[in-house]
């Protein structure tokens, strides 16, 4: 991810299979400051090469796609752009279709019939690194954490070293960051790291960000 204080502009591109999306989005996008939509692409068939070859900071991306929710399809992005931070942006997105956009590391979950401040709120979060998820999604989250397997009702009891560096990946801070802030190695972060995940069952920054929140670690509006 791109930090929202860097000269350099954040590379992004749009998949949706409506061009009229894509004209309204774009603009709105670039008006922000510090983005440039880079490429778009209406057919999901091209939409991992045309990520591989542009190398983008941040994917925008449509999963209710003509044939369904493509998880599929955001499978694939993950795969060919490992370092992209992923914005949903779609319509009527169902608990399931959110569980399976989690479970694939998105960072961030906004409906079309958002308003246009909470859009640029989730571009500007993703950018950063920090997860984001619309009102309405974020309850659709809540109901996921609660109700699914593990967190937060089965989770094992964390150590207050692990609880501070959850709420530091909450905070949008990368595993160097983190070490720095807490006098630690990188390598000892990264085993905080897989505590967390095999003691929550949770995956990813925007899972492990909405469990800080729901444990009182983290507050803002930026988190879910």
């Amino acid at each position: 991810m791109v930090n929202a204080n860097s000269p350099r502009k954040a590379r992004i591109v749009i998949i949706d299979e409506q061009r009229a999306i894509i004209a309204m989005m774009t603009p709105v996008i670039e008006s922000a400051g510090g983005c440039e939509v880079v490429a778009s692409v209406q057919t999901p068939k091209n939409a991992v090469d045309v990520c591989r070859s542009e190398r983008p900071d941040i994917i925008i991306v449509d999963l209710m796609l003509s044939k369904g929710f493509d998880l599929a399809l955001l499978e694939g992005l993950r795969e060919a752009c490992p370092a992209a931070g992923v914005l949903v942006f779609s319509s009527s997105l169902s608990p399931m279709d959110v569980r399976g956009a989690l479970s694939a590391g998105v960072l961030g979950i906004v409906e079309k019939t958002d308003t246009i401040e909470e859009f640029s709120a989730a571009l500007l979060a993703v950018r950063q690194g920090r997860a984001y998820f619309s009102t309405h999604v974020s309850e659709l989250v809540k109901n996921i954490v609660v109700r699914g397997k593990g967190p937060p009702g089965n989770a094992r009891p964390i150590s207050r070293r692990e609880q501070m560096v959850l709420t530091l990946i909450a905070e949008g801070h990368g595993s160097r960051e983190i070490a720095a802030k807490l006098g630690i190695s990188v390598y000892t972060v990264l085993n905080h790291r897989a505590s967390l995940t095999r003691k929550t069952g949770l995956h990813g920054v925007a899972q492990l960000s909405l469990y800080a929140v729901e444990r009182g670690l983290v507050r803002g509006r930026e988190q879910p």
